[in-house]
């Protein structure tokens, strides 16, 4: 289930045991995080532009490819953007990361993992990645549920 406020809210009001009954599946979990992969991307490849870096051209959507899908044409140029300094080297590995989350078969041992992942993400000093750690801390147990 989607994380929007107001669906979730009516959700609640009209289901009953709502809370133990909502998941939030990988594909709504990583939509967010994607979206704020990309965020992070814009605001570095705005930066570096006006420095007049062109690195980040036309990467956008090597970013979003999940590393086993990333076509092989693209393979060793993306190996050397991921292991850069960048902002969004940082981001595109806490994306990454995230995707153990739905290896765990315990929901208590997901859970675990979930939340050293939030910790990573509160000390990373990215603003995007921290605004969407915050709407997925919001819906914590409904999302190792999975």
């Amino acid at each position: 289930m989607d994380m929007w406020g107001p669906y979730f809210t009516a959700t609640m009001a009209h289901v009953s045991d709502a809370g133990a009954k909502i998941v939030h599946d990988r594909f709504h979990v990583m939509k967010h995080v994607n979206e704020t992969v990309d965020k992070v991307r814009k605001q570095e490849h705005k930066a570096l532009m006006a420095q007049g870096d062109e690195t980040l051209k036309g990467t956008k959507y090597l970013w979003l490819f999940r590393a086993e899908n990333l076509p092989a044409k693209h393979q060793s140029t993306f190996d050397a953007l991921k292991t850069s300094t960048l902002k969004i080297a940082k981001a595109w590995a806490m994306k990454e990361n995230l995707q153990s989350l739905w290896g765990y078969m315990s929901p208590g041992w997901g859970r675990t993992f979930f939340k050293r992942w939030i910790k990573w993400i509160d000390r990373c000093g990215l603003e995007a990645m921290k605004q969407v750690e915050q709407l997925l801390s919001g819906h914590l147990e409904n999302i190792p549920t999975f």
